[in-house]
């Protein structure tokens, strides 16, 4: 298959991960993730991964560690340059337009959702 759009390859993307088994925990989530982003752009944006060229190369990229922060509900934020993905303990994973609409949410395998894992914790204190 030939070149798509970032927005094409997003979309490819987000129903590739939507589709894989849910995962029970965030490392597994978090690799999930990277594997099917560079499948995906591996297949449909002709760029080589290179991480060290996010800024200008065009090519999607699945947030880095260094840019995890950990919250105090047992959520980790990766901020990218206009998304936040959020991954949660048990595997759920949210990718949010920075300040703005939820392009995705999948549960964890125990069924909970980001939002859940933020209720529950904010529920507890």
């Amino acid at each position: 298959m030939g070149k798509l759009t970032k927005a094409a390859r997003l979309a490819v993307f987000c129903r590739r991960l939507m589709e894989a088994p849910a995962c029970a925990m965030q490392a597994e989530a978090y690799e999930t993730g990277d594997r099917l982003m560079r499948e995906v752009e591996d297949e449909f944006s002709g760029v080589p991964y290179a991480p060290q060229n996010w800024r200008s190369d065009g090519r999607l990229y699945w947030p880095l560690p260094d840019s995890a922060r950990t919250e105090a509900s047992g959520v980790t934020r990766y901020r990218s340059l206009g998304h936040v993905t959020t991954i949660g303990t048990n595997g759920a994973v949210e990718i949010r337009v920075l300040f703005g609409e939820v392009i995705l949410a999948k549960p964890g395998s125990d069924g909970r959702s980001i939002d859940e894992l933020l209720r529950s914790r904010v529920s507890d204190d």
